[in-house]
C-alpha cells in the first residue's frame, strides 16, 4: 500500500461509511403564496400618466390639428385630409376665440419666446413674446378675445395679447396647483376663464379679476374636459359668475 492508497482509506473511515438503509431527505417544501385579496386589477399606468399631460390635440368643428415630431399638422376631419402642415418646435397650441390656432415656442439660442397664428391664407404670422424662464411643459389656453392667450409658466397664468408682430404681457392670475402632478390639466371657457385643479382638491376657475374654488371632499380630479352647459361671464353677475359643466375622471 502506498502512501496515497492509505490517505485515502483514512479518510474514508473518518467519514464512515454511507447509510444506504437511510431515506433521502425530502427537498424543502416551495413556500405558499399569499393569499390574494380581491381580484387582481389591471391597472395601466402608462394610460393614467397621459391623462395629466397637456392634450396635444385640439378639435374646433371640422378641423383637428396636431403635433407630430416637430411638425403642426391642420387636417379636415369630414374630408379626412391634411390641409397645412408648419415645421416648428411647438410646445403647446390651441385654438383661440374666433377659431384661428396659435402655437408657442421657446426658439434655441433665443431668450425670448415665439407666439405662431395661422394668418387668413394659411401662412404663419410670427409674434414676439417676453422671456420665459420655466422649464417645465407649457400650456397655451385661449384668453377673453381672438388676440388674447395664455401660457402656463412655473406658478404663473402669463396672459399675452397678440398685436403688430409682439406679444405684450397683461396682468395674468396664478396657477392654482403650480406642483400638483395634474398641473397641466387646463382649458379655457368660452369667457376666457380658466378651469384648472385646484392645490387643496377639487376644481378653481380663475382669470385675472376673479377665483372660484369647486370642493370634491375624497377625490382628486385626474382629467378635466369641458362639458355641455358652459354659460359666458355676465356683467350683472360678476362677483358670482355662473358655474359651468365639467367632466372630471
Amino acid at each position: 500500500m502506498n502512501r496515497r492508497t492509505f490517505l485515502l482509506a483514512a479518510g474514508a473511515a473518518a467519514c464512515g461509511a454511507m447509510d444506504r438503509s437511510r431515506p433521502p431527505r425530502p427537498a424543502r417544501p416551495a413556500a405558499k403564496p399569499p393569499d390574494e385579496v380581491g381580484p387582481r386589477a389591471n391597472v395601466d399606468l402608462s394610460l393614467r400618466a397621459s391623462q395629466l399631460h397637456a392634450n396635444q390635440i385640439a378639435i374646433h368643428g371640422d378641423i383637428l390639428v396636431q403635433v407630430v415630431k416637430g411638425e403642426l399638422r391642420k387636417w379636415n376631419v369630414a374630408k379626412m385630409q391634411r390641409d397645412s402642415e408648419w415645421t416648428l418646435q411647438a410646445r403647446h397650441f390651441s385654438f383661440v376665440q374666433d377659431g384661428g390656432i396659435v402655437a408657442f415656442a421657446l426658439p434655441s439660442g433665443s431668450h425670448q419666446s415665439a407666439i405662431y397664428r395661422e394668418g387668413p391664407k394659411g401662412e404663419l404670422e410670427t409674434y414676439s413674446g417676453p422671456a420665459f424662464r420655466s422649464t417645465q411643459t407649457s400650456v397655451v389656453l385661449p384668453g377673453r378675445a381672438a388676440d388674447e392667450i395664455y401660457v402656463t409658466e412655473d406658478d404663473r397664468l402669463t396672459r399675452l395679447q397678440l398685436a403688430d408682430g409682439k406679444a405684450e404681457e397683461l396682468p395674468g392670475c396664478k396657477h392654482p396647483s403650480p406642483n400638483a402632478r395634474n398641473r397641466d390639466q387646463l382649458y379655457s371657457l368660452a369667457d376666457g376663464r380658466i378651469v384648472a385643479p385646484d392645490r387643496e382638491g377639487g376644481i378653481r376657475i380663475v382669470d385675472p379679476d376673479h377665483s372660484t374654488t369647486h370642493p370634491m371632499p375624497g377625490r382628486e380630479p385626474m382629467h378635466l374636459a369641458p362639458a355641455s352647459g358652459e354659460q359666458p361671464l355676465s356683467a350683472n353677475v360678476a362677483e358670482t359668475p355662473a358655474s359651468p359643466k365639467i367632466s372630471v375622471e
